[in-house]
């Protein structure tokens, strides 16, 4: 399936952008899809079998069972299709390419206590190489922070 990319209206702000871009697209265009579908067929049945038409209203002769095992099973093959995207899409996203630098990072009340892997120690800032990706490793001391 082509890649649907979102670059031409806004910029991708990690590699894993482009991939999560189409997933939203084609969500997005999957439940559209359902929604004018559902629409047209509400209308067809109630300009069809509205009060006075001559419609025969007659018991089914079509066996049900095969209609509701098609729709089942189309449901089924559509989300399993964006379960198994989605997964995919996550845990490109979260593997972690071996060999990078680790920077331990412990929070604490009032600080940050930041340490490198060559035994540097800063707090309250981090200072790393532009464009090179690291490892951060966050733990605490005593409270639940936030590392932004």
């Amino acid at each position: 399936m082509k890649t649907i990319s979102l670059a031409e209206w806004l910029p991708s702000a990690s590699s894993a952008a482009p991939r999560i871009d189409s997933l939203v697209l084609q969500l997005l265009a999957a439940g559209t899809a359902m929604c004018v579908l559902l629409a047209v067929l509400t209308i067809i049945i109630l300009v069809r079998f509205r009060r006075g038409s001559k419609a025969p209203r007659g018991p089914l002769q079509l066996a049900t069972w095969k209609i509701e095992t098609a729709w089942t099973s189309v449901t089924l093959a559509v989300f399993l299709y964006f379960f198994f995207e989605g997964a995919g899409a996550y845990s490109a996203m979260e593997r972690i390419p071996p060999g990078l630098p680790e920077i331990d990072v412990v929070g604490r009340q009032w600080m940050w206590d930041v340490t490198h892997d060559d035994g540097r120690r800063e707090f309250n800032s981090v200072h790393v190489r532009l464009n090179h990706p690291v490892r951060i490793v966050l733990s605490s001391e005593d409270v639940i922070h936030s590392f932004f």
